[in-house]
């Protein structure tokens, strides 16, 4: 049933489902028009996985890829519209049985810069420091092909990618889960990613009790050059253990964990996405 929709809509509407090459296990691939963005690359992205046998075809497996934020509320049923044309109930089909496997979650500092503070995570991983005209510009922590943290110049990074900028300045906290993060009504329990590190002062001195002066200065200095995970990583357990605690007790003030995920319901509300009354 959903398999011979999603085909006659590709076929027939044109106007709101834009088929594109698809990718990997996928044999079908669209974009939906939802949204005010006139930037097709922007509108949600559907993908279909299929089964055709000899005496019946059928979807296999369903995959929606899109930006809530970027959407709105407005988006959002805009979505639910031409998602009804798809599959029953449209994108309450995705509430009941859609599992999450990748988020996207992020928090915006206008008025702080790369070097207001310094990274330390609860576990080591690695780390990637991008520098543009000598000045930090972005960092990463852990890998790409799992879940970590990215923490960049917004400004910075759109000039980068040679797109024009108008938004405000400062930085983005983002931690990027694409493990299987659960189902998609299970959202507003989701755990706190952002207590899986600290953002911290940049310390310049005393060193910790009992650390010479001169490993310290060393230390700074590979710090600042290649973040504090990697610094860290450079020194005897031992050590390692001292600077790490000396670090720990200098959260940065604005770096309240608890204070910015408390906001996190409130902001799924707002999309309506997760509420059939608003869209339904």
């Amino acid at each position: 049933m959903i398999r011979d929709a999603v085909w006659h809509a590709v076929k027939h509407d044109k106007a709101h489902v834009h088929r594109v090459k698809s990718q990997g296990e996928y044999q079908l691939a669209a974009r939906l028009t939802a949204g005010s963005s006139s930037d097709l690359k922007k509108r949600p992205y559907f993908q279909m996985k299929e089964y055709v046998g000899e005496h019946k075809k059928l979807a296999t497996r369903l995959r929606l890829d899109f930006v809530p934020v970027d959407l709105g509320p407005q988006g959002i049923q805009d979505l639910h519209i031409v998602l009804i044309t798809l599959m029953p109930g449209g994108w309450e089909y995705f509430l009941e049985h859609g599992k999450v496997t990748r988020l996207d979650v992020a928090v915006d500092f206008p008025a702080l810069a790369m070097d207001d503070f310094h990274f330390l995570p609860t576990k080591g991983a690695t780390s990637t420091v991008w520098k543009a005209n000598g000045e930090l510009s972005s960092f990463t922590h852990g890998s790409f092909k799992g879940s970590h943290t990215a923490i960049y110049n917004r400004e910075a990074k759109r000039k980068l990618q040679k797109k024009q900028w108008q938004g405000v300045t400062g930085i983005r906290v983002e931690r990027r889960l694409k493990q299987a993060v659960g189902p998609l009504a299970d959202l507003p329990g989701l755990a706190n990613p952002f207590g899986a590190f600290m953002l911290v002062k940049r310390i310049e001195g005393p060193p910790p009790a009992k650390v010479k002066a001169t490993l310290w200065s060393l230390f700074l200095h590979v710090a600042e050059f290649k973040g504090l995970p990697a610094a860290l990583g450079m020194l005897t357990e031992d050590d390692r253990t001292v600077f790490r605690k000396h670090f720990a007790a200098q959260v940065q003030p604005w770096w309240d964990v608890e204070k910015l995920w408390s906001e996190w319901p409130k902001s799924l509300d707002d999309l309506t996405m997760l509420n059939p009354h608003a869209w339904g």
